[in-house]
């Protein structure tokens, strides 16, 4: 609306690198939040470089916006304009496949940052070794439907007490916890089970799809499934064929 408001009160040839000077404050002050979150601020890393990347971009354009009268014409300002959007669209896309739980991780971190405790009164050294006990011996990740609130009631404990058992004492949400152990089954289940399909691997560690498997995978162990299980097997002197 501030935008909007600005554009019916100025010149169109300053309006625009305007507006976007507007937009280059709003992606800092996003950086500014990020970095707010205290502790958390280390899952966002990638973000931050993301969103110092957009700034930057909307500097370019607002600059362009200032240099089309004067030389670089209004077809030079439109082709940098659509070239930077076209990339923004590419970079919020790649992010949302390298980070599939942006949108969860967001709202723990924040809900961490800005709330008071409430684990005051909890053992947080015995409860984390009972969620360890949960996760390694009781293999609770392996369940599709696994939730917060479902791990949350096998401790005795609210979802908000968990969410914050899990950051403050495993330095990661909990979407990505769950997705730690689910690649570590899967690691072992690769190599101990040579001749199971990789797909059935991942669906057997917990992921719901193949593409949530080979990313998880791929982000905590550096290469896809299937070269890791033929590279472990190959150290072992193990074939993988079937016959």
């Amino acid at each position: 609306m501030l935008v909007l408001a600005v554009a019916l009160m100025v010149p169109l040839a300053w309006g625009i690198p305007l507006a976007l000077a507007m937009g280059t404050t709003a992606a800092l002050h996003l950086s500014v939040l990020v970095v707010r979150l205290r502790a958390m601020r280390r899952w966002f890393v990638l973000e931050l470089k993301v969103l110092a990347l957009f700034a930057l971009m909307a500097l370019a354009v607002a600059a362009a916006g200032v240099l089309a009268p004067g030389g670089l014409g209004w077809d030079g300002y439109a082709w940098t304009y659509a070239t930077l959007i076209a990339l923004g669209f590419g970079l919020v896309g790649w992010l949302l496949l390298a980070v599939p739980d942006l949108v969860p991780k967001t709202r723990e971190a924040v809900a961490v940052a800005y709330a008071q405790s409430t684990l005051r009164r909890v053992d947080r050294g015995a409860m984390a070794a009972r969620l360890r006990q949960v996760f390694e011996e009781d293999q609770v990740h392996r369940a599709e439907t696994l939730s917060l609130v479902t791990v949350s009631e096998l401790l005795g404990l609210s979802a908000h007490q968990l969410s914050e058992l899990v950051n403050t004492e495993f330095g990661m949400g909990f979407p990505r916890l769950v997705r730690h152990y689910r690649v570590q089954t899967a690691q072992r289940m690769l190599v101990d089970e040579p001749r199971a399909s990789v797909l059935s691997v991942g669906m057997a560690s917990g992921f719901n799809s193949q593409s949530s498997f080979y990313v998880a995978f791929k982000e905590q162990v550096g290469e896809v499934p299937g070269a890791y299980r033929q590279w472990m097997l190959a150290a072992a002197g193990v074939s993988d064929d079937p016959e």
